[in-house]
């Protein structure tokens, strides 16, 4: 049986007319670089609350829209009684990850977000995955744009897309997609509003290197800094900036406390490259972590990751009647209140789900329910194995389920040396129960094809020691043994095969992983396929071979774990905790492999 690609079609889709309760934009510009509002009129006197509501991450999870419709309603009505208004604002990756989405290539995504009323969006990295419209992930064929199905959900969203920070690298023009700007101006009472949207400088490295191959980023902070000085002049009185760029915090009960935070990621980068009381909000994303804190002065938030939750921040604004001498007769910030991120707990999710109970919304329930049940008629084919209990995936470590992928991958190319996967391409648990083409779907949901690389054994030491001395998602290997210990402010990498003997610098080895890793100009492949040595194999995808393998299984996964995986005895070895300290000048300049 052929399953389906991320190209096919819901048909008889449903296409509500819903009203948006979103701030109103309008796009009346010749000048493609901002969406204005209307001319602005003199503040109304009074205080008032906009409230900030941030999504990040949401990878297709449409089962869990109507849930969080139900906070979005409660909060709009909120406002809405104290003459206040809310902000819903998306920092990108909304499609890429489910069934659902990958299917009708985001276009379920997008009717969500147009009944949920979305302000704006940032245009995050896995954005780019689908390709062009239709089947192929990149160009294949003439004719074919690499950005066509980008385009198609900019041209159906009935709110703007948000870029600023992407351009042609010949030209240094800024990337023009269709409802796609670098900043837009919002208007509530007389008060203008200013959004500006980013990704993150990793953007050409975390897609398929074909889909955006000519384009480079601007670095963040400057174009941050350059459209907020615009916005301000322009009379905003409120910036808030949607990026695609976040950070990692662990405790959330005192914002100015970030002792929990990973202050070297990126999103905190960015805020303290930026003057003071230049931009009032930052709603993060990209790390699918959390964050609820001052940096420099600006509310950073970013709430995890695949809708399981959200952020919030409420900004307290007081504005002058005409002729008063308070404030001048201006707007004025006068208190912000940032929220950690708040759970979206819907039925069926494990427990304990700390968050407000909200029941499904009935309007994005019928929204969402043609895509779910398509994908739900595919998704429900078992595949034959069945487990006694879930295989986990993990990101930062070696674990059961990273090995059976790469177990799996090697599989498919027995003369093979080694396989490497990414953890952050293995996006969920593999659950209890029979296995099904929906579950594998969940797992890995990216379109991607082997990659075979000849490496050298140094070569393949150096990528091993470059992952393990980063901060990115761990590399998962099937087929040789890893094992690295800190010696004198380096890390030292051995190479064993499976009978224990060691592999030398020059031995040449065949390398399996997928045409994403192979493709990376850093983070150890150093572009492998510009080098010559890479076979790209595009006639059966990765998740294709998995769902293959998983049928001939039969109920050999029937145990309590899967039995590639010995916490005692792992495949990459290392004293105590991952070696991130010990990192030689040259690799701290390297960037680590990320979502």
């Amino acid at each position: 049986m052929l399953f389906p690609s991320k190209h096919h079609v819901v048909a008889g889709g449903l296409l509500l007319a819903v009203a948006v309760y979103g701030l109103t934009a309008c796009h009346r510009c010749g000048r493609v670089d901002v969406v204005e509002a209307e001319p602005a009129r003199q503040p109304e006197p009074g205080s008032w609350t906009l409230t900030i509501v941030g999504t990040n991450d949401f990878h297709g999870q449409l089962k869990r829209f109507p849930t969080f419709a139900s906070h979005v309603k409660e909060l709009r009505m909120a406002r809405q009684s104290d003459g206040g208004k809310l902000l819903l604002l998306d920092a990108g990756d909304m499609f890429q990850g489910t069934l659902e989405s990958n299917m009708v290539e985001g276009h379920s995504v997008l009717e969500a977000y147009n009944a949920l009323g979305y302000d704006a969006a940032a245009v995050g990295n896995h954005e780019f995955d689908y390709g062009p419209v239709g089947p192929d992930v990149k160009v294949t064929q003439p004719g074919q744009d690499p950005l066509g199905a980008l385009r198609a959900r900019a041209r159906q969203a009935q709110f703007p897309f948000l870029l600023a920070n992407m351009e042609r690298a010949e030209t240094g023009a800024r990337l023009q997609l269709p409802n796609t700007y670098p900043s837009i101006l919002l208007e509530h009472r007389g008060v203008s509003i200013g959004v500006i949207g980013v990704t993150t400088i990793d953007t050409p490295h975390t897609t398929l290197a074909d889909n955006v191959r000519g384009l480079r980023m601007r670095p963040l902070a400057a174009t941050i800094e350059r459209h907020a000085r615009a916005l301000r002049q322009r009379g905003a009185a409120v910036i808030v900036v949607s990026a695609h760029a976040g950070g990692h915090c662990e405790d959330f009960r005192d914002p100015t406390d970030l002792s929990s935070c990973r202050e070297y990621e990126e999103i905190f980068r960015v805020a303290r490259k930026l003057p003071r009381d230049l931009v009032d909000v930052i709603i993060g994303g990209h790390t699918h972590r959390g964050v609820a804190h001052w940096v420099n002065g600006i509310a950073v938030v970013e709430a995890h990751a695949r809708a399981r939750a959200f952020s919030r921040v409420d900004l307290h604004l007081s504005s002058a009647a005409p002729g008063e001498e308070a404030n001048n007769g201006q707007t004025v910030l006068t208190r912000t209140e940032i929220f950690p991120p708040t759970s979206i707990c819907v039925q069926g999710d494990p427990a304990p789900c700390h968050g407000p109970s909200a029941p499904p919304d009935p309007v994005l329930t019928e929204v969402v329910k043609p895509f779910l049940q398509n994908a739900q008629r595919e998704s429900s084919v078992p595949l034959g194995p069945v487990l006694q209990s879930p295989i986990r995936s993990t990101y930062d470590n070696e674990g059961p389920l990273g090995n059976l992928i790469t177990d799996m991958v090697r599989a498919e190319f027995p003369r093979a040396d080694l396989a490497v996967m990414n953890a952050g391409g293995i996006r969920t648990d593999l659950p209890v129960g029979p296995v099904t083409y929906g579950d594998v779907y969940d797992v890995y949901p990216f379109e991607n094809n082997f990659a075979e690389i000849q490496m050298s054994g140094d070569e393949v030491r150096a990528l091993f020691a470059s992952n393990l001395t980063s901060r990115g998602g761990f590399l998962f290997v099937s087929g040789i043994q890893v094992d690295a210990s800190c010696q004198g402010g380096e890390l030292q990498v051995t190479l064993k095969k499976r009978d224990g003997s060691i592999i030398s610098g020059d031995t040449r080895l065949i390398l399996i992983t997928n045409d994403y890793l192979a493709g990376r100009s850093h983070g150890g492949f150093h572009g492998a396929l510009k080098s010559g040595r890479v076979t790209l194999h595009e006639g059966v995808p990765i998740r294709d071979s998995l769902v293959r393998q998983f049928r001939h299984m039969g109920g050999n996964l029937t145990g309590p774990e899967y039995p590639g995986w010995n916490p005692r005895e792992p495949r990459v070895r290392y004293p105590g905790a991952r070696p991130i300290q010990c990192r030689s000048q040259q690799q701290l300049r390297e960037n680590p492999i990320s979502e």
